[in-house]
């Protein structure tokens, strides 16, 4: 009876854990592109004030520690970090019904050991964020951890604060030429790239209530096979578009 108690109490923690963290991701997803204009904005008035040579109500200094984050951030490139990934596990309890189902369960197994094959993960609802594709990375063997590059629009490499965030799951550009490098260049879990094929136009197209796919249209990913003759996994992300609205 006590060990049960004690089981849903750590439960119940770890939940609330996963939900910080997960609240996180969202926070910075959504308020990374209005920081960065507030310091666009703040830049553009102090220079206004420095050549009307005009008192403002707020000194350099803040200035400056208001803007580092943005500025130091456009400086340094994304970081891969496979370690931190073991430290997100507290998000399986917020999202306690997420579960992978492979049809050949040894995939992964096949990818690491013989580090010949190459494969293109085209991924499919987008979602407005996608918590499944960063619960993949979580719960991922840690063989495969973290290691597996994820191409993204290069909006989201050049965005101050939102690349390194999100940059921890290691991105490369979502272009023929990076994805073409990526796969050629390297063999195994390096050269295997995971690519949300429908991009921002299925962002767009996120809805709570109704799975919509932008595939139609979508035909690069499958010439891009052809041409590399690296194999297409398909994987469908259920729920993807029920976590978060576009607004």
């Amino acid at each position: 009876m006590g060990s049960s108690a004690d089981e849903t109490k750590s439960h119940g923690f770890m939940w609330y854990v996963g939900l910080f963290q997960a609240s996180c991701f969202s926070l910075v997803y959504f308020v990374a592109p209005f920081y960065i204009l507030s310091c666009l904005v703040i830049f553009v008035m102090t220079g206004v004030a420095a050549v009307n040579k005009v008192e403002t109500s707020f000194s350099l200094y803040w200035v400056l520690a208001y803007v580092s984050p943005m500025l130091l951030s456009t400086i340094v490139p994304p970081i891969a970090m496979p370690t931190v990934l073991s430290l997100l596990k507290p998000m399986t309890y917020y999202f306690d019904s997420f579960e992978m189902i492979h049809e050949r369960e040894n995939w992964y197994e096949e990818l690491v050991e013989k580090q010949s094959a190459n494969y293109m993960l085209a991924c499919q609802p987008h979602g407005v964020l996608s918590y499944v594709g960063i619960m993949s990375a979580v719960v991922a063997p840690p063989a495969v951890q973290g290691k597996l590059p994820t191409a993204v629009a290069d909006a989201v490499l050049h965005t101050p604060i939102l690349k390194h965030v999100m940059g921890i799951f290691g991105l490369i550009s979502a272009s023929k030429k990076s994805l073409i490098k990526t796969m050629t260049k390297n063999k195994g879990v390096q050269g295997t790239v995971v690519l949300y094929v429908g991009g921002l136009a299925e962002l767009f197209l996120s809805d709570e209530n109704e799975e919509r796919l932008y595939l139609k249209n979508r035909k690069g990913f499958i010439k891009l096979s052809l041409q590399t003759g690296v194999d297409i996994v398909p994987i469908y992300m259920f729920g993807n578009t029920t976590v978060l609205s576009v607004m």
